[in-house]
């Protein structure tokens, strides 16, 4: 089974970085997708909580921070308060669903990032049909080129998605 290794790299982590600064207000921070590199270890602020959902994560449960190996759809979000919660999504290839869309309607911040490949079209799609079913506010548009890089070690991975946009919303 090929991998995403190249999302490890300190080249990919500054989506991190960038998203953590936005983030920075939050009280409660929550990733869809994490992979191999939740946000957890991005964040520099004083947060109460941090919930990292991804099928792929490393399950983990701290004193502030939960890594939850399971699909975001179902699960219980009601210990974030509206307004109160940030919702980061790097990557964006998951299902949409109403449940999405209220969180990201309900966030004091959202951000999204995904990859512009002619070959990986869905997250692009899927972003748009994201947008065309919330009520957000654009805060930052921003084109990510991360081409000619060092990716690691990029065996059994795929080949490295570097032209990526990174977008950060406030609430409706």
């Amino acid at each position: 089974m090929k991998n995403w290794n190249y999302l490890a790299s300190e080249v990919f982590r500054v989506r991190y970085v960038i998203a953590a600064h936005y983030l920075r207000e939050c009280r409660h921070v929550i990733e869809i997708g994490g992979y191999k590199t939740p946000i957890d270890g991005f964040l520099t602020h004083q947060y109460e909580s941090v919930t990292v959902l991804d099928p792929l994560v490393e399950a983990l449960t701290r004193k502030r921070v939960r890594r939850v190996a399971a699909d975001y759809r179902g699960f219980d979000f009601s210990f974030a308060p509206a307004g109160e919660y940030g919702l980061v999504m790097l990557g964006f290839d998951l299902p949409l669903s109403d449940e999405l869309y209220r969180l990201a309607d309900n966030a004091r911040t959202t951000i999204v990032e995904f990859p512009e490949h002619p070959e990986w079209m869905q997250s692009r799609y899927a972003f748009d049909a994201f947008l065309a079913h919330t009520h957000l506010k654009l805060k930052l548009k921003m084109h990510l080129n991360l081409a000619d890089n060092d990716y690691g070690d990029l065996t059994d991975s795929w080949p490295p998605r570097t032209d990526r946009y990174l977008f950060v919303f406030g609430g409706a």
